[in-house]
């Protein structure tokens, strides 16, 4: 009984559809054959276009992409240009190692930190050149690296690279696959070559972007066309943002996976990629002169577009009269100006039409009459209703109420004796066993979070605090420094560096036990006088406080009760002149636009001060 729905319903559908489809077909057969066998040839072409879409958006990308390069680099240079630390951070970043070459050091490809930004993957190329290596050259150069690191890591999946040439003999590149900057020839002039030299202004006097001809490159074994874009400001040419596009899986893309011929041509009666017969052998892959190759069947299927070719106003073409025995489509390909051409036999078309519409005469009579008249009489009732209570369990689901569906709140055909009786008994034991298990994970979420959440606080506190002193360490003072640095100065903050005096003697004949001890009973002394500030250790003896003061007179006191407090801990130290342990002590402000580094060199230098006046005693700057 549980199975006999679906055996019922299924005789007499089929007796219906026997009867009727025998009435229809006839009629249905003939529509359906003129219907099918437009729309094979619109399915063609569809086809053709999706296939010119999918490898051509590269194309496309490319002329987007380097738009928005030269918008922002022309921003930032009108902005920047010849600041003082762009020319700075050149002489830093470059390096001469021939007469007149400059390249980027290698850091920057193999990924560094600097001016708060993340390097990586860039490679540069100054190469001999008339011009000058001026000011102006030097900001134009790190502008542009800046750029290429902005834009370059969201471009690599799309682009084999980013590169940038100058007229100057310049190459600038975002490229992880290559430091190409290092491994240039010395002697290299790219402005000499074709794809540099077609950018400049007395090559490409219109300054208009453009793709190269399709190339080998050797080191990436790969056929490649780049695009460039020529930026020029005032007149005068300033650079060229370029991207090099691998073409093996565009063309790929292009001719694979299809009963039908596939080809891509260019305007200058070349074949650029054809079908897997043709190309399996790599005989013809690139480049090839149609007139100069035994493909004379290409070379008419050429002709016959070359006659009406498409063009980016008309970009899809159809011939279905030119050839005897085939169809052709031709589709436009933008940004290379090539052609993407199908060809299909006409008798294999004919015969899909014949098979597409005999499968639509059966199929479309059985579905639609046997749907309307008997699976309204016989499903209304016994499918209905409980697919309805199914439909409402399945949205439960979709909102995660599974215990609803378990403790059965909405009505479900469970006594039903068929398929749809099981399939509604295993939805509430599936709910029930997922919301039990919910709940589980639940559990065990909140207490995974809640011991994640202590073991932060104890690897914080370890890679901040120093383990014999309790102070606060280095890495603590750089963070704290670089965060008021940032903010700005708000109040008055004292950095205050100690130095315990003679410590390596003292080290040295009362042990190092005793060194700690009295490194802990100084940093004692610090953390009980700086009330309201933070104290660091350091290095080994140095101890540095930031205090929040009034004025510099006043940084000047504390750090003077500071001194006396440890001499005043009288600890014993026969090789001082003091005959006990002291400290010198430097004394500075944090100042608007200072950086850690200059507020740590200068700091560092009254400590220097104070030991050059004889130490135990505090100087300031």
């Amino acid at each position: 009984m549980a199975r006999t729905l679906s055996t019922q319903l299924l005789l007499r559908i089929t007796l219906w559809s026997a009867l009727l489809v025998t009435l229809t077909t006839g009629f249905a057969f003939w529509n359906t054959y003129q219907r099918e066998s437009a729309e094979q040839v619109a399915e063609l072409v569809d086809s053709a276009e999706r296939r010119v879409s999918a490898g051509a958006s590269v194309f496309i990308e490319a002329e987007k992409t380097t738009q928005v390069f030269a918008d922002r680099f022309l921003t930032r240079f009108q902005q920047q240009a010849t600041q003082p630390h762009l020319i700075e951070r050149f002489d830093t970043w470059f390096e001469e190692r021939e007469p007149g070459v400059w390249r980027l050091r290698t850091p920057y490809f193999d990924g560094t930190f600097e001016v708060d930004r993340w390097w990586q993957y860039l490679s540069g190329f100054v190469g001999r050149s008339d011009a000058p290596l001026d000011a102006e050259r030097k900001s134009r150069i790190m502008i542009t690296l800046s750029v290429l690191q902005e834009f370059g890591p969201a471009w690599e999946h799309n682009f084999a690279n980013t590169h940038v040439s100058m007229p100057e003999n310049v190459l600038l590149n975002y490229w992880p696959q290559s430091n190409w900057g290092q491994s240039a020839r010395a002697d290299l002039d790219m402005t000499a070559y074709s794809v540099v030299g077609s950018t400049l202004q007395q090559n490409n006097p219109e300054r208009r972007p453009n793709w190269t001809g399709l190339y080998f490159d050797e080191t990436a074994l790969d056929w490649v066309i780049t695009f460039q874009r020529p930026i020029d400001h005032e007149g005068r040419h300033l650079l060229t943002p370029s991207h090099d596009v691998f073409l093996t899986a565009v063309i790929e893309t292009f001719i694979a996976n299809s009963t039908a011929d596939h080809f891509v041509f260019n305007q200058q009666k070349q074949l650029v990629a054809g079908s897997p017969e043709l190309t399996k052998n790599k005989e013809y892959v690139g480049v090839i002169e149609l007139e100069e190759t035994e493909l004379d069947e290409l070379m008419t299927v050429y002709q016959v577009i070359a006659q009406a070719a498409p063009t980016a106003a008309n970009p899809v073409k159809v011939y279905q009269d030119e050839l005897e025995d085939h169809i052709l489509v031709a589709v436009y390909v933008p940004g290379t100006q090539w052609w993407h051409v199908t060809r299909t036999s006409k008798e294999s078309l004919q015969g899909e039409a014949l098979e597409a519409s005999l499968w639509v005469a059966a199929l479309g009579a059985f579905i639609l009459l046997t749907t309307v008249l008997i699976a309204w009489i016989f499903i209304r009732n016994q499918i209905t209703k409980p697919i309805r209570q199914l439909e409402q369990a399945a949205n439960y689901i979709k909102q995660g109420k599974y215990e609803s569906i378990a403790n059965r709140e909405i009505q479900l055909p469970l006594k039903t004796n068929n398929e749809i009786g099981l399939l509604a008994n295993t939805v509430v034991d599936m709910s029930s066993h997922i919301s039990a298990e919910q709940e589980f994970l639940e559990r065990e979420v909140k207490k995974r979070t809640a011991e994640l959440e202590q073991a932060n606080q104890k690897l914080a506190m370890m890679a901040h605090v120093d383990g014999l002193t309790a102070l606060l360490n280095r890495r603590a003072l750089d963070r704290d420094l670089q965060t008021i640095c940032r903010k700005g100065v708000e109040q008055k903050t004292a950095v205050i560096m100690a130095d315990v005096d003679f410590f390596k003697p003292y080290n040295d004949t009362s042990g190092h036990e005793a060194g700690d001890i009295a490194l802990q009973r100084i940093a004692g002394v610090f953390m009980n006088l700086i009330v309201g500030g933070r104290v660091y250790r350091y290095g080994g003896e140095e101890i540095v406080a930031l205090a929040t003061v009034t004025s510099f007179d006043a940084a000047m006191k504390r750090a003077e009760k500071l001194r006396v407090a440890v001499q005043n801990l009288t600890i014993p130290h026969s090789t001082s002149s003091y005959e006990t342990i002291t400290v010198s002590i430097g004394v500075t402000l944090i100042e608007t636009d200072d950086t850690p580094e200059t507020v740590l060199r200068r700091v560092d230098k009254s400590l220097y001060e104070a030991k050059k006046a004889g130490r135990n005693t505090v100087k300031g700057q």
